[in-house]
């Protein structure tokens, strides 16, 4: 699978904006990222969006862009994972919006 650079911007931007100590949760950046390229809860295109997005969590955690905190379930709570920006990813963040105009 080929990088989708604006795919990454989304999702930094979206960490960076959210408003939580932990960050947001895996299952909030799919829902933002689909909502805003207009595929959330249309199956088949929104499975595929899906399938990319983890594929870019992935290499953003690896790459040390993103850290992931895997929270155990609880009685009162679901397992959740949730993801924040790194200063690499930080520093990529305001690289991104300094050399492309990513719309």
């Amino acid at each position: 699978m080929k990088r989708d650079m604006k795919l990454v911007f989304d999702v930094l931007v979206f960490i960076e904006l959210t408003d939580t100590d932990i960050g947001p949760t895996y299952f909030e950046i799919i829902q933002e990222i689909g909502t805003k390229r207009g595929v959330w809860d249309s199956g088949d295109a929104e499975e595929e969006l899906n399938t990319c997005i983890v594929h870019h969590l992935d290499i953003l955690v690896g790459g040390g862009l993103l850290s992931k905190y895997e929270q155990e379930p609880t009685r009162e709570q679901s397992d959740e994972t949730f993801y924040q920006l790194t200063w690499q990813g930080h520093d990529l963040l305001d690289a991104m919006r300094k050399v492309v105009d990513i719309r």
